[in-house]
């Protein structure tokens, strides 16, 4: 296997222009099975400038609280709607809960079909629905991180769920080998960057998470797409106490938590080099710069593919904008 010692990824968060100087993160590239083909799709994604979208979750001390996320959700669901072409019974009049969560995952996945097939409402859609739907999944998603990091945080002050998700959109990829399931683990530490969920559905580690028990195979995605994009997390996870979880709800739908084939967890491709930065020190510095402006890929201190972002979009999709092209 190649050594990555001397390979390490920077990502830079936050803008100048927010008027708070941006902090650069560095990470030291593991050597894994893995790491070969996930470096070489995102240099590729970098040199390609395949439009790149950051979602920051969990982060709750910032200004995304689930006020103005309800209202975002809410606001998808009324463009939906009145398209006409397909209702969605229930809003959120309140609080939001995981049982709605789930209800509007699956309102995502009707809609927009799967991986490899997309439905006819999702290709004959305009680009306002086409936003609207794309953001019934990420404002599920980052209400569920709210949530948990709320609940945490409630036994804990210094707890946190934080992490960062990014997509390269439309950018090269290729299926995962058999030959990695052994990749996948739920033993991740603070600043872990994984492998990113590019997929349309859940992984069986979300359904337990959820306790849905309402969702149908064919959603229920191991992840077999690997590309370019990352997650990191920032916060630390008790192996233990998660695989206990997730083993009781495996059993409870009757599949083997010891089949490698669902692909329990997360694929770990770099380490965060801390440089004396205590880890709430980064999550606090990373709430008032919840945007990343460059991404940098580095061999011996040499630039092997760089670049900088514009600004992020609140959703994937513009009204009468066309999808940004690489």
């Amino acid at each position: 296997m190649d050594s990555f010692d001397n390979i390490q990824v920077h990502v830079t968060f936050g803008r100048q222009v927010d008027g708070v100087e941006p902090l650069t993160l560095k990470w030291k590239v593991l050597s894994t099975e893995v790491t070969p083909y996930w470096l070489k799709f995102l240099v590729m994604a970098l040199k390609n400038k395949s439009f790149f979208k950051p979602r920051f979750m969990g982060f709750i001390d910032g200004p995304r609280n689930p006020e103005f996320l309800i209202q975002k959700m809410n606001e998808c669901i009324e463009i939906i709607n009145k398209d006409g072409r397909h209702k969605i019974e229930r809003k959120i009049e309140e609080e939001f809960t995981q049982e709605f969560s789930n209800y509007i995952h699956h309102e995502f996945e009707i809609l927009i079909g799967d991986e490899w097939k997309k439905t006819d409402y999702w290709n004959n859609s305009p680009f306002e629905v086409k936003s609207a739907v794309v953001g019934l999944n990420d404002y599920a998603h980052e209400l569920e991180a709210w949530e948990r990091s709320s609940e945490g945080r409630a036994n804990d002050p210094n707890f946190t769920m934080a992490y960062v998700l990014t997509e390269f959109f439309e950018a090269p990829s290729m299926d995962i080998k058999d030959k990695f399931d052994d990749a996948f683990t739920m033993d991740t530490s603070f600043g872990d960057m994984t492998l990113h969920y590019t997929q349309i559905g859940k992984t069986w580690l979300e359904v337990c998470l959820d306790k849905d028990e309402d969702i149908f195979d064919p959603a229920i995605q191991p992840m077999w797409k690997l590309s370019g994009s990352f997650n990191i997390m920032f916060h630390d996870v008790n192996g233990d106490t998660l695989r206990e979880e997730v083993y009781a709800h495996l059993k409870k739908l009757g599949k083997d938590p010891q089949d490698k084939s669902l692909r329990l967890g997360l694929v770990p491709v770099a380490k965060l080099c801390l440089e004396e930065r205590s880890p709430s020190d980064i999550v606090s510095a990373l709430t008032d710069r919840q945007d990343i402006s460059k991404v940098e890929v580095t061999k011996g201190g040499r630039a092997l593919a760089s670049h900088e972002f514009p600004p992020k979009w609140e959703r994937y999709f513009i009204d009468g904008q066309d999808v940004p092209q690489k």
